[in-house]
Formats: structure tokens, sequence, C-alpha cells
């Protein structure tokens, strides 16, 4: 009898193994690959020996049954499948839906009012984030201040002595250390999303979620289905979802986010074959071709629910038994909007300054905090400042963890590359193909001498071709602040990047629509290095003006000179090249 292999929530296990931008999967260290394999290796060797693998998901779908059967080698006939068509109280569970988060609050304001207490699901949980998490606890704190509340996030699960962090581990029901906190509000992030039910009737009076629209949309049902009692639901969430959170080219065919991902992949290494880096003395294959089509059926469905999220959502909700009711109040959504973000404000603000005045570590006691799962809230804030420390080289201010939690670092780092480090870039995407791919072997596990590598890593983490574009689009052009713009100096230029909106699309995810007027464009493009240019005054006779723009010399000098000198030395450490050739 072979070992038996159990897969619960199989979907969300293979979608977040083969997702290239699932930041918790280090790809950087082989883990994709040596998971993959090692997963394939397993599950055959339990087959082969008479075991059996068993896939489970409340949203298994044919994405799932062909990857397991690429990673098994099983085909169609050797699999059974079992539906469960079973839907708890189908029909009488109501979903209300409104319009804006503001309206949403408001509701939730009247419900505690009335003397109802609250199942409270967000997508967000950064204290800027207005309706994530930590702002809905502090929004409800300072309205009922005499309530106890219980935030459960990746924060508070992970905060020593947190009540949080001892809800989802040691002895006890769940239902029971809930009770016996006895929350007026329990506020979940998608920490809580699956693999755990809170059965006890009576607990919560309603669920109510806040949804930015910046997770997948199974993910959405996921979270309000915890609470398994049925009753009513009250949802905000956007008729479109974040375009940060599309994916593949944020194409919607398999086809093309393969095709894309190829090119991308191969534009990289011509550039680094170009460049005289080894790579072309080795020949690197896709890990297989199962798990490629698996990543673009996917990353399909993902951008659909992207483009129309709240529509997605709906539907699922229909089709797990939901009826769906539209639902407004009246009220001054301004002024609510108003109070929300300057309470996020300030608790992002708080949580930028605890962060810069916390403890300085070194890097052994850093990465000793790292692999523990609790920590105080101190040792987290000190793990934070580290990262930051650790990623720009310079003092960690507020003014610098705010911009780190705006993506300031992925906009540096491609303005280095452009400039100041471009001899770096080659030795820097070769460091990285070594760090994603690893020696193939034949089946009597003997070197072929080619190298394996999950080709959608390698069109994410690399940076050659993404450079190349920026260059052949002539960006630097406008990071000289004695120069200034307008947009009929720029028409030949606008026309041209017009001409390749296919390419700056795939290459640096930015879309170029035809209508855009070429200062428009140049914002775009510069926007993927932080930088923007500034709008002077208009010039010329009225009906025919024209504004201005230029990039201040301030606009350039907000900190990354200093960054970017650091950088330099410790490239040039790194790679044990002369100092004097990095200067360009």
């Amino acid at each position: 009898m072979g070992t038996n292999f159990v897969l619960d929530e199989v979907d969300q296990i293979l979608w977040a193994l083969v997702n290239p931008n699932n930041t918790t999967m280090k790809s950087k260290d082989n883990q994709r690959l040596d998971i993959m394999q090692t997963l394939t290796e397993k599950m055959r060797l339990a087959i082969a020996t008479g075991g059996q693998v068993f896939a489970l998901s409340a949203d298994l779908s044919g994405i799932e049954l062909e990857l397991l059967l690429g990673i098994t080698g099983l085909t169609k006939d050797e699999v059974l499948v079992i539906e469960n068509t079973y839907q708890a109280a189908a029909g009488q569970k109501q979903a209300h839906f409104l319009e804006t988060p503001e309206e949403l609050w408001k509701l939730v304001e009247q419900l505690r009012h009335e003397g109802k207490r609250l199942y409270i699901c967000s997508t967000a949980q950064q204290a800027k984030s207005k309706f994530g998490t930590h702002n809905l606890e502090q929004l409800w704190r300072s309205k009922f201040p005499g309530d106890t509340t219980l935030r459960v996030d990746s924060t508070t699960t992970g905060t020593k002595g947190h009540p949080a962090s001892e809800l989802l581990v040691g002895a006890g029901d769940i239902d029971q250390k809930i009770a016996d906190i006895a929350p007026q509000a329990m506020i979940v992030s998608p920490t809580l999303q699956t693999g755990l039910s809170l059965e006890r009737d009576g607990q919560f009076d309603a669920v109510v979620l806040f949804d930015s629209g910046n997770i997948p949309v199974n993910t959405v049902l996921q979270m309000i289905e915890r609470y398994r009692p049925h009753g009513p639901v009250y949802i905000s969430t956007p008729q479109r979802g974040q375009n940060g959170g599309l994916i593949g080219g944020g194409y919607e065919s398999p086809l093309q986010i393969l095709e894309s991902v190829h090119k991308i992949t191969q534009a990289h290494l011509n550039c680094l074959r170009k460049a005289g880096e080894t790579i072309g003395d080795f020949e690197i294959e896709s890990i297989g071709t199962h798990w490629l089509n698996a990543y673009g059926r996917y990353a399909t469905l993902h951008n659909s629910g992207v483009y129309r999220h709240r529509q997605a959502v709906i539907t699922q909700l229909r089709a797990s038994g939901y009826k769906i009711q539209a639902m407004s109040l009246t009220i001054d959504i301004p002024a609510v909007r108003q109070e929300v973000k300057s309470i996020a404000q300030a608790s992002h603000l708080a949580e930028c300054e605890a962060q810069a005045q916390a403890e300085v570590i070194d890097r052994s006691t850093a990465q000793s905090l790292a692999e523990q799962p609790i920590k105080t809230l101190a040792e987290q804030q000190a793990l934070a400042k580290h990262k930051i420390s650790e990623r720009y080289g310079v003092e960690v201010t507020p003014e610098l963890v705010d911009q780190d939690s705006q993506g300031w670092y992925s906009q540096l780092l491609l303005h280095y590359l452009l400039t100041v480090g471009s001899l770096w870039i080659a030795p820097r995407d070769q460091k990285t193909i070594e760090q994603l791919t690893l020696p193939s072997e034949d089946s009597g596990g003997v070197a072929t001498g080619k190298f394996t590598a999950y080709t959608p890593d390698l069109a994410v983490h690399l940076h050659a071709a993404s450079v190349k574009v920026l260059e052949l689009l002539n960006i630097q052009q406008f990071l000289n602040p004695d120069k200034t713009w307008t947009s009929p100096d720029l028409a030949e230029w606008g026309d041209f990047v017009k001409k390749y909106a296919p390419d700056v699309k795939r290459y640096l995810g930015v879309t170029i629509n035809p209508k855009d007027q070429p200062i428009a464009i140049a914002q775009l493009l510069l926007a993927k290095l932080g930088l923007k240019l500034t709008f002077l005054y208009k010039r010329g006779v009225r009906g025919q003006q024209q504004r201005i723009y230029q990039m201040l010399p301030e606009t350039l000098k907000d900190g990354r000179e200093e960054i970017f000198a650091g950088w330099l030395q410790r490239d040039q450490e790194r790679f044990s090249l002369p100092l004097s050739e990095a200067v360009v």
C-alpha cells in the first residue's frame, strides 16, 4: 500500500505555486522549482507504489485537473471526479451590495447602534489603507470606545501576546476562544480566507466585506464564508479591480499570456547574450508545458476578475446560492471619506515613525527573527527597519518607510540600471538566472548540460529587456533639468511611442492610448522611475497657449543620488569590477 497524497484547497495551492508574482514564494532561492520537482517526484512515486492522490476544493476546475494529470502522468480515464452540488441554505442567503465603502461604513455604524455584532472582512490591512483591517479597527474604536474588537490579520496573528496569535494555535475550540474574547467586531483580512470555520450560531449578527478589488474573486467568497451561520452579508466592491493586480501583461487569453512570457524571456536573454554574459553558453528549457498552461489559464481568469471585478463577485455569489440585492444610503460621502482618510494617514504616519525609531539589528539577528512565526511588536518593527536599511543602504527615516510602502524600491532600481548602474544590468541578471535555474537531468539522474527554468519567473525577475526598451524610447532625455518640454515639441516622439504601444505594455506594463498627448505619455513612462515632469506655466497667445513642463532639479534630488552611490559601491564589491568602470 503506497502513501496517499491529500491536497486541500488545491486550486489555491497550485495557483500560488505557478504565480510568479506571488511574493510569499522565494523564487530566487529556487524554492518554486524545488517544490515543482519534488511534488512531481513524490506524487508519481506514491501512485507507482499503490497510493492515491486526493484533490479537494470548493472551486475545483479543469485547470487543476489538467495540471494534476501533467504532474502525475495519469490519463483522464484514471481519474475519478466527485462533484458535491450541495449548497447550505441555498436561496436563503442574502448579499446586499452598496455602491461605495463610505456607505458601507455608515451602515456598519448604524448596525452597531442597533446592537448588532459584526464579522467584518477587509481585503487590505496596511495602516495607510482607508478601509483596511488596521484602519477599520481604529475607526470602530473612535466610534465605539467601550467595545471589544478582535483584529485578525498577518500582523496580529504574528504578534506575541495579541489575542489573535492564540486563535489559530494550541488546544481549544476556535468558536469558544472567540466567545471568551466576546468581541463586538471581529475584523479579519484574507489571513482567514481558507482552512477555518466559525460554526457557532449567534456569534455575529451579520457579515460585512470591504473589498478594494486587490484579491482574486474566489478569495472574496472564501472570506465571507468563514462564518458559517447564514446571516445577511453587506458588501462594497469596485466595478473594476486594481490595475496593479493585473499579471501576465494584463491579457485575457492564455495564448497571449504565454506568448508574452516567451517574448519577454527571450528578449532578456538576447540582451544578456549581446552583453557577452555566459548565458549564451548553456541552454535553458522549461520545467514543463503543463505548468505553463496552468499559469496561462489561471492568469486569464485572474485578469478577467480584475477587469470585471464586481460582476465576477456577483456571479460567484449567485452560483453559491446567494440572492443579490442593491442597497444605498443617503450620506455625505466626501465628509466620511475625509474622516476615514485622516485616521488612515495618522495611523500610517505613526507606523512609519515607529519603524524609523525601531532598534537597529544585525543580519544574524534579522535572520533569526525572520524564522520566528511569532514576534513582539518591537521585534516586528526592528525587522521591518532592517529590511528597508538593507534594501536602500541609507539611514531609515519615516519618509523612507513611507516611500518604500509605495513601491519606491522598484522605481529606483529601474532608474539606477538605466543610468549610473547600467554596467551592472548583465551581471545582476546573470546572477538571478543562476538562482532561478537548476541543472537538468535525464531519467537516470545524469546531468544533460542544460538548465531547467520556470520561464514566467525569468520574465518577472530579470531587468535587461525593460531597461533596453526605456533606452530605445529615449526616456533619458527627460532627465535633463536644463530643458523644458511641450506636447507639440514631442509630437514625433509621441507618435514613435504609440507605434510600439504593444511592446511598451509587454515590457513595461504601461498602457499607451492612441489619444494620449505626448506629455501624458512621458509622465506615464517617468512614473516607472518614480519621477514626473512639473508644469511651469503657459506661453503663447490666448487660444493657442502651450503648457511648459520641466524636470525640476529638486525632483531628481529626493535622496536617490545617495542611494545610487551606495548601490554602485555594493555592486562593485559584489561583482569585483573596478569602480571607475561603473561610472557612465
